[in-house]
């Protein structure tokens, strides 16, 4: 027997029921530890001017002898004082004092992003969920409560700009929004308040035992107190909930579904409401006109696979919160809108065009033979060492050079390395070529980093290179003409070639095909190919981050 609290109006009927949990525990074989017990004696106001004499309980039992709290004493449960007569406000101030610090420490710890998120959501929201679970008859409105709830939220995200994890002008309902549909999965104390009200009210609703609580507490709401129920009612209101309660079998009907445990209605609700909150949140990011546009994609973009990075958050915070400014145009170029004022607009690295995110992350010169190739070859290099690991090369430590070729009895491995043919070809020196020996086939693969809007330009260009024209010289510009390539030369030599290319946002960017394709071309399983392909989105997410600090610390 654990975590139980005995109230009574007397010392004396507060021994007996001493005295009963004794006498039960005994009978199972379990006995009060009463080093861990307290007794404490509360006198009411009209009594606090009055000499009042308390004398702790006695028992039959000598073995039951709880300690007695005095003064300003108290019992503490997990960390939490338990008082009575606490006023609701002084319990939300105390919580957040605590919490920010622990927050501080938190956000500014070397902890990976998602690591940081989780124990945000595990430590901080806990608290404020079981301040509001205490609550079955407040003071005050119930919105005054929620917009407590919204100003806790928002200091907290002023918390995580000053930490630099996230940039003040990035969109706040993306930071609330669900991982599955690209948001940070943070959770908002304003929404966990809600839902703590919500598991309490479908506790009390559920509980035969508890009818005659139940019914004091509807009639409290018909009065237009404030209470349990009459909170419960309002928050379901807001989300559009139709609900019957039958009080007399203790039970709920939702959307014509009928709950008498707790649990599973509360859970029902919860995630009806968290539902409309996503859905929400969503249409808010979408309609914003920077922050939105990655979600109006003009080509073939799989917007759950391009923001797997984020959901898994195997990166700092700074180079999450400096790739999302990227994608939402957070980030303050000489174009941005809030250098209306300013007369220069080129870029400050390369002065040859006009300063956007768009030319800054894949195609400022300034970057194109360092940090551009940094970052491609290490998009390309988690092709190489899954190839590596399922042809039984050995791959290469991510702090050496990868070899130009691997060979081995079953294939030979180029990487970055010419392909000596028979025509005079240009573009012959693909980024990987796998030759399988035993089967005479080649692979190409052809790896690109680019802004998301120009991913399909990249997959024609690239594969106009390797297929159509290996000497067109304006090779930026499409339709290719039939001339000499590497995969016809390759052909005319009895290899079967297939050619893959790869491209990849600068912020993770996807299209649909490209898991299936790196599946079905190299030979990998869904796993391997996830995990192949998760390896890449990161390590774009981070070769732009490196890019987005070099570019904005120069003058």
């Amino acid at each position: 027997m654990d975590d139980l609290k005995l109230y009574a109006n007397s010392p004396d009927s507060l021994t007996k029921q001493i005295e009963v949990v004794a006498s039960i525990s005994k009978d199972i074989n379990m006995k009060l530890n009463v080093n861990k017990c307290a007794e404490t004696h509360f006198i009411p106001k009209r009594l606090k001017n009055a000499q009042v004499t308390v004398a702790a309980t006695k028992s039959n039992d000598r073995s039951i002898c709880f300690p007695m709290l005095d003064g300003e004493a108290v019992y503490k449960y997990l960390g939490i004082e338990q008082k009575v007569r606490l006023k609701e406000p002084v319990a939300w101030d105390r919580a957040y004092g605590r919490c920010y610090e622990i927050a501080r420490k938190l956000w500014d710890s070397d902890l990976t992003f998602r690591q940081k998120v989780n124990s945000y959501n595990s430590t901080i929201i806990p608290v404020f969920r079981y301040i509001a679970s205490c609550v079955a008859k407040g003071s005050g409105k119930y919105a005054s409560v929620l917009k407590r709830g919204t100003r806790l939220d928002k200091k907290f995200r002023k918390l995580l700009v000053k930490l630099k994890s996230r940039y003040k002008c990035s969109c706040v309902a993306r930071l609330y929004l669900t991982t599955d549909m690209g948001g940070y999965g943070l959770k908002s104390i304003k929404n966990a308040i809600e839902e703590s009200t919500i598991y309490l009210w479908a506790y009390l609703c559920t509980k035969a035992e508890l009818k005659g609580s139940l019914n004091l507490f509807v009639t409290m709401a018909n009065r237009e107190k404030r209470c349990v129920v009459s909170d419960a009612r309002s928050i379901l209101k807001a989300y559009d909930i139709d609900y019957q309660l039958e009080e007399e079998r203790s039970t709920v009907v939702i959307d014509g579904a009928s709950f008498n445990d707790a649990r599973a209605l509360a859970r029902h609700v919860v995630e009806l409401m968290r539902t409309v909150n996503n859905t929400r949140w969503y249409q808010t990011w979408k309609k914003l006109e920077l922050a939105g546009r990655v979600l109006h994609p003009k080509a073939n973009m799989d917007l759950i696979e391009s923001f797997t990075w984020l959901k898994e958050g195997k990166l700092s915070s700074v180079a999450v919160r400096n790739a999302i400014a990227a994608q939402e145009g957070c980030l303050i170029t000489r174009t941005h809108p809030s250098q209306v004022h300013s007369s220069d607009k080129s870029c400050r690295a390369c002065r040859s065009a006009l300063e956007t995110v768009e030319h800054v992350l894949p195609g400022c010169p300034k970057w194109l033979p360092n940090l551009y190739v940094d970052r491609h070859d290490s998009v390309a290099r988690s092709i190489h060492y899954r190839i590596c690991r399922k042809f039984g090369l050995t791959p290469p430590h991510y702090s050496q050079k990868v070899e130009s070729v691997l060979e081995n009895d079953s294939i030979k491995l180029y990487w970055n390395q010419p392909v000596q043919i028979k025509a005079l070809i240009r573009d012959n020196k693909p980024d990987i070529i796998v030759f399988n020996k035993p089967n005479k086939t080649a692979l190409i693969i052809e790896v690109a980093v680019s802004w998301f809007t120009g991913i399909e330009r990249q997959i024609q260009i690239k594969t106009s290179r390797y297929c159509v024209n290996g000497n067109w010289e304006h090779d930026m510009k499409l339709p290719y003409p039939l001339g000499d390539n590497l995969q016809r030369e390759l052909q005319t030599s009895d290899w079967k070639v297939t050619f893959l290319p790869v491209v990849i946002g600068t912020v993770g960017e996807v299209l649909s095909n490209l898991k299936g394709d790196l599946g079905e071309k190299i030979g990998l399983d869904a796993k391997a190919a996830a995990d192949c392909l998760e390896r890449m989105r990161r390590s774009a997410v981070l070769g732009t981050s490196r890019i987005i600090k070099n570019h904005l610390a120069g003058e």
